[in-house]
């Protein structure tokens, strides 16, 4: 799966569960490109529960509050001030639930660095979510997995 982004194809490789790798191997149930601006958040959850989530239905909370945080956190941390840049939101479901990839081009992060900085934000995802893989590289952009189980 090398949509020129490099970073998902990496973060993919993190998910060993073979339920899991199906999904993300087959086509996108949903896969949208949204702006880096202060809406986007927002027009993600509105395309998100247009998607039939079929077995985790019951965590759309979940996904929406997750999917949200991670696009948030793109928009403010991914582009400068007063440049431009893209998230790209893909989302695959499965028999045993849903997996939301998270993707910009931007400066990227050390994921490993101090985990005392960790935000709000990215806490919630980690409670909320049942696996959570970041995959980021100063200058190479940030893939966020994330993967919600029936």
């Amino acid at each position: 799966m090398d949509d020129g982004m490099g970073a998902g194809a990496e973060a993919v490789q993190l998910i060993h569960r073979p339920d899991v790798g199906r999904a993300l191997s087959s086509p996108a149930a949903a896969e949208f490109v949204l702006r880096a601006d202060r809406v986007a958040p927002r027009s993600a959850r509105v395309a998100l529960r247009r998607l039939a989530l079929g077995s985790v239905a019951h965590r759309l909370l979940d996904v929406l509050l997750c999917v949200g945080e991670a696009i948030s956190n793109a928009v403010r941390h991914a582009y400068p001030p007063g440049s431009s840049g893209e998230i790209v939101v893909k989302a695959w479901t499965h028999e045993d639930g849903l997996a939301v990839l998270v993707q910009d081009r931007g400066r990227g992060f050390d994921p490993d660095g101090d985990p005392s900085r960790e935000g709000v934000g990215l806490r919630l995802m980690r409670r909320l979510a049942d696996v959570v893989s970041i995959l980021s590289r100063p200058g190479g952009g940030t893939a966020v997995l994330m993967v919600f189980r029936a």
